[in-house]
Parts: C-alpha cells; sequence; structure tokens
C-alpha cells in the first residue's frame, strides 16, 4: 500500500516537473518571439526616425527654396513695375516730342481722298480752304503734307505743316470763325473745296498724337456727363472749363479727371 502511495506521488512529481519544464519552454519560445519582434520595431523604428529625418531635411529644403523663389519673385514683381514705369515715362516723352515737332501743323478731316492722290492734290486742298477763310497761303508757307495712316476704307485726315505756329494758329482761327454761329450746311464743307454734289462737313483742328486725341475723347465726354460747358485744345492741351466764369482746367491724363469727381 505504501509502495503503491510512493510511487503516485513519484508519478505526480515527473508529471509536474514535466508540465514545468513544458511552461518553461514555451515561455523561452514566446520570449524569443517578443524579443524578435522588438528588435524587429527596434529596426523599423529606427527605420522611420531616417525617413522623418529625410522628410525634414527635404521640406527644410523646400521651404529655403521657397522663399528664395518668393525674393526671385517679389524682385521681378518690382522691376516689372520700374520697367512699366520706365515705358510709360518714355512714352509720354515721346508723345510730347511728337507733339512739340508738329506744333505748327493742322489737322482737317473727312476729307475724301482719291487711289492717285499727290501731294500737291492735298496742298491745293488746303490752298482753297485758306482762300474761303480769307487767309493768303503759298507752296511755300506748307513745310509737309501728308494723310495720317488709318483703317483700310476709312477717310484718313490730311495732315498740313506749317513753316510758323503763327500761320497755324491763324488758320485755326480763322476756320472756328468761319463756322461761329453758322447752321450746319453753311459751316466748312465738301463746298469750300470744290467736291460737288452732297454737301458734307470737314472740321479743321490742330495736330494731335494719338494719346492726346484720346484724352481729348475722354475729355469730351466728361464734360458732357458733368455739365462743363467747355472743352478744347489749345496748343496740344486739352482744357476744361464749367462756364464762362471759370477757371480752365489742364487735363494733362485720364487721372485728372477722375480727380475732379472727389469732393475737395
Amino acid at each position: 500500500m505504501l509502495e503503491t502511495e510512493h510511487l503516485s506521488l513519484q508519478d505526480f512529481k515527473q508529471e509536474l516537473m514535466s508540465m514545468l519544464n513544458s511552461w518553461k519552454a514555451e515561455q523561452q519560445t514566446t520570449l524569443s518571439k517578443l524579443i524578435t519582434e522588438i528588435d524587429a520595431l527596434k529596426t523599423q523604428c529606427t527605420e522611420i526616425q531616417k525617413t522623418n529625418a529625410e522628410i525634414d531635411n527635404t521640406l527644410t529644403f523646400l521651404n529655403t527654396q521657397h522663399e528664395e523663389m518668393k525674393v526671385k519673385v517679389e524682385r521681378l514683381v518690382v522691376e516689372k513695375n520700374l520697367n512699366r514705369e520706365y515705358i510709360i515715362s518714355m512714352e509720354k516723352q515721346l508723345e510730347e516730342l511728337q507733339q512739340r515737332s508738329r506744333s505748327a501743323a493742322i489737322e482737317i478731316r473727312d476729307v475724301p481722298g482719291t487711289s492717285q492722290e499727290s501731294e500737291s492734290d492735298l496742298i491745293a486742298t488746303v490752298k482753297k480752304l485758306a482762300t474761303t477763310l480769307d487767309i493768303t497761303i503759298t507752296d511755300h508757307d506748307i513745310r509737309d503734307i501728308y494723310r495720317r495712316p488709318g483703317k483700310p476704307g476709312a477717310i484718313k485726315a490730311i495732315v498740313a505743316e506749317f513753316n510758323s505756329v503763327q500761320m497755324k494758329d491763324a488758320f485755326i482761327r480763322s476756320a472756328r470763325g468761319f463756322n461761329k454761329d453758322k447752321q450746319i450746311s453753311q459751316k466748312l464743307n465738301y463746298g469750300h473745296i470744290g467736291i460737288s454734289g452732297e454737301i458734307k462737313p470737314i472740321f479743321v483742328d490742330e495736330y494731335l498724337s494719338y494719346s492726346t486725341r484720346r484724352l481729348l475723347f475722354r475729355a469730351r465726354e466728361f464734360a458732357k456727363a458733368q455739365g462743363y460747358k467747355f472743352c478744347w485744345v489749345a496748343g496740344g492741351k486739352v482744357l476744361l472749363r464749367r462756364d464762362s466764369n471759370a477757371k480752365f482746367i489742364h487735363i494733362r491724363t485720364e487721372q485728372c479727371l477722375f480727380n475732379l469727381l472727389i469732393p475737395t
């Protein structure tokens, strides 16, 4: 009986030891797996840190490039604005030089031409107008004469450059005096330059550069809309006057018109 119990106890001990050994082996296996996985995680973390460092370096580089590009763009914008201002200044000076160089020139508009028209034909037209205006003009009084460029099919204005500003002023003054207080049919027209048939008006004014002509057009629109009674050109300058008792206003640019709308 005792021997049997002794054997059972031995078996139990052996079984327990076997279980402990098995559990120990499993724990070691699990621990080894954990160690392996932790090492793998450490490796991954190292790679991630390396990647993050590369991303940071890349972002720093891109940010530096962006700032440099921003500075370059800002510099280019400044240069562009300076160049634009310079070009506008040069264009204005060129317009002024062109206007001064033709300070003794008149412009005759709405006079039809011919395909074989010559300078002599244009001079003859000016002399016919001069006769109507009771002005004596010879060929030598006209320094140059030509038609302005224009769209195909349009009636191009005649530009006549005299040898003196006084002659130009006299011609324009006489033309305005001739037209004053006359009905449309009696003002300067085709009949006064020898064109028979339908009576159509012709116009005599100072020669104006393109920008001055545009400014005059804008000024006339402004005068009509804002109740200014007078808008004219004198010596190549665009002038406005609200009424006969007001001072005249020299319109140098379109900005001058906008400024007149601002209450003072």
